[in-house]
């Protein structure tokens, strides 16, 4: 031991080395029971186990081991060394006091001019603060796992292409058993996607576009047989650009009340026909009050009702209307509007027609309801064009005089305002 620590460096470098920030250790080269022993440590090292260095000098480093420290790890070092290679690695060593700590350290071989091994460098640092910070957030990363994967919000991440990330709420909805298998499969959840804020959907760059510009997304997804409506929000991930994780919301029972509840509000309970305020917002939405030839109103009525109300029944009289709300629904079309106006009276919306198309078309109804063997009654209609009058209700007015004027001649007749 004494040849080897002759060799140790001396004079400025050792001072260097003593006042070294990391801990530094020199050791002999032999590899035996008693051997590597400890030639030098610096302050540093001093500090960091609580030793000082002359309870070191003549010691193995396997006086800094304990119960704790990694075999698997030693075993590594131990076959490096034999080998005479560089050793990095990381382990729980003991100070002095018993206190474990994590130490990360490398050795490195220093040979003379002959190429021969005289003893072993070794740089350590105590980590055990960002050990316990790594082991702290994986802490935390492990709860918010788990906290997400609990939440009965459906939660993933996604780049728009693929599903990178689901909890067990998004995982059962999509039933996705093995997400690597989905993602060669399937790919994203997008895959079963309609439509997106009401617009057919197109790519994963649409909703992913739309996402970024709109906020929260309205899908609709088709899925195990059955259409879904969901509510998505999302936001970008700062440390990938690409990708956003985003919460999804099952708000199909809600859709379907909300349906549910509108047709209630824009339909005859009786005829299911739209009602007054249904015949607004259709033709709202439809754009019919801006069409530039303007547009036919026919208002029906049933010829002689209260005498079929009071002879066969109410109930007949109901079954009346209804075969006359479908004969109408029969004789029109698709891009007509027809609505139960109140009572025994119904309104046809007649879009992109001149007033003797609409007197045509009242005549074809006429001659229709006449023949009925459903119905056996007859209706007379008054015919109005849009473009005498401002408002729907103006029309109505007009269209309402010329049904009366062919009420009194005689009923069962079709006669037009100008």
């Amino acid at each position: 031991m004494n040849e080897a620590m002759n060799t140790i460096p001396s004079g400025d470098l050792l001072a260097v080395l003593d006042e070294a920030l990391t801990s530094v250790i020199i050791t002999t080269a032999e590899l035996n029971a008693d051997h590597p022993k400890i030639l030098y440590v610096n302050k540093a090292f001093e500090k960091m186990t609580g030793y000082s260095r002359i309870e070191l000098i003549g010691q193995t480093p396997r006086i800094l081991q304990g119960p704790e420290t990694d075999r698997a790890t030693l075993d590594r070092l131990r076959r490096n060394l034999e080998n005479g290679e560089n050793f990095e690695g990381r382990a729980i060593n003991y100070r002095k006091d018993g206190v474990p700590y994590w130490v990360s350290w490398n050795i490195v071989p220093i040979r003379d001019h002959a190429g021969n091994i005289i003893y072993w460098f070794s740089n350590q640092k105590d980590v055990t603060t960002e050990v316990q910070l790594h082991d702290a957030l994986e802490q935390e990363q492990l709860f918010l796992t788990q906290a997400i994967d609990l939440n009965p919000t459906m939660i993933g991440i996604s780049d728009g292409r693929e599903l990178k990330r689901a909890n067990a709420a998004l995982r059962t909805f999509f039933q996705i058993d093995d997400l690597t298998h989905f993602q060669q499969q399937v790919g994203c959840i997008c895959h079963y996607f309609r439509t997106v804020n009401g617009r057919p959907f197109v790519s994963h760059s649409d909703w992913v576009a739309t996402l970024e510009n709109e906020g929260p997304l309205k899908f609709t997804a088709e899925l195990h047989g059955r259409l879904y409506y969901l509510l998505l929000e999302g936001r970008k991930l700062p440390a990938q650009s690409d990708c956003f994780i985003v919460s999804l919301h099952d708000i199909t029972d809600a859709e379907i009340e909300h349906s549910r509840m509108l047709n209630e509000a824009t339909h005859d309970p009786l005829t299911s026909l739209l009602n007054r305020r249904g015949l607004d917002m259709d033709m709202k939405t439809q754009g019919i009050y801006q069409q530039m030839r303007g547009f036919c109103v026919l208002l029906i009525d049933v010829d002689h009702f209260k005498r079929v109300n009071d002879t066969l029944g109410h109930d007949y009289g109901d079954q009346v209307l209804c075969h006359l709300a479908q004969q109408l629904l029969q004789v029109t079309r698709k891009s007509d509007l027809v609505a139960r106006w109140g009572g025994e009276e119904f309104v046809i919306i007649l879009p992109r027609t001149i007033v003797e198309e609409g007197i045509r078309v009242g005549e074809n109804l006429r001659q229709a309801i006449e023949k009925s063997v459903m119905i056996s009654t007859t209706v007379s209609i008054g015919v109005a064009h849009s473009s005498h009058y401002e408002t729907l209700d103006e029309i109505i007015v007009q269209a309402d005089k010329a049904m009366y004027q062919a009420k009194q001649q005689g009923r069962n007749r079709v006669i037009a305002a100008f």
